[in-house]
């Protein structure tokens, strides 16, 4: 299963504050499907460690060190909430897991199912639904197992429900 293509680097837009998109489609425990979009947030332009030395003079290399874009899922209570006491005191929290964190090289293809704009998140995770729903449909014609083919015709029930929210989502997007 090839994954959709991602998406070039555009220089103009990423800089220290961008907000990039990503889509998930789930379904709870009482079968509700829902969508959410998340944003992530640039968080720095920077090389990595090591390319200066301790005293902040260069390092041999550091004129040639690559530069490397720090992302950050911006979630309420998870990633962003109320840092303090005081009022008015929101912002990014301390610790922040690594599920929530990404990294990429700057010129390189954005991470796979990250985008610029929430259109074009939403279209990713179509194609890839599409592409999942066409192999549980292969996997449930090549089960025998009367178990496994159960699970599988549930899972892809799960599937189309998640894509039938997907396309919800693309249509609103569309008519604004």
């Amino acid at each position: 299963m090839a994954l959709p293509k991602t998406q070039a680097y555009p220089a103009s837009k990423i800089k220290v504050g961008a907000v990039l998109f990503s889509v998930d489609a789930t379904t709870d425990e009482n079968g509700k499907t829902s969508t959410e979009v998340r944003e992530w947030i640039v968080r720095s332009i920077q090389a990595k460690r090591g390319t200066k030395s301790r005293f902040g003079c260069p390092a041999p290399y550091a004129d040639t060190a690559r530069q490397y874009v720090n992302l950050v899922a911006k979630i309420d209570y998870l990633t962003w909430g109320k840092r303090s006491s005081k009022n008015g005191n929101y912002g990014w929290l301390k610790s922040i897991s690594p599920l929530f964190r990404k990294q990429f090289e700057v010129g390189e293809n954005l991470p796979v199912g990250i985008y610029t704009t929430v259109r074009a998140s939403v279209l990713f995770e179509i194609k890839s639904f599409e592409e999942s729903i066409a192999w549980y449909r292969s996997a449930i014609e090549g089960e025998s197992d009367a178990t496994s083919l159960e699970e599988l015709k549930a899972e892809l029930k799960e599937r189309e429900a998640e894509l039938v929210a997907l396309n919800r989502r693309l249509a609103k997007l569309s008519t604004k």
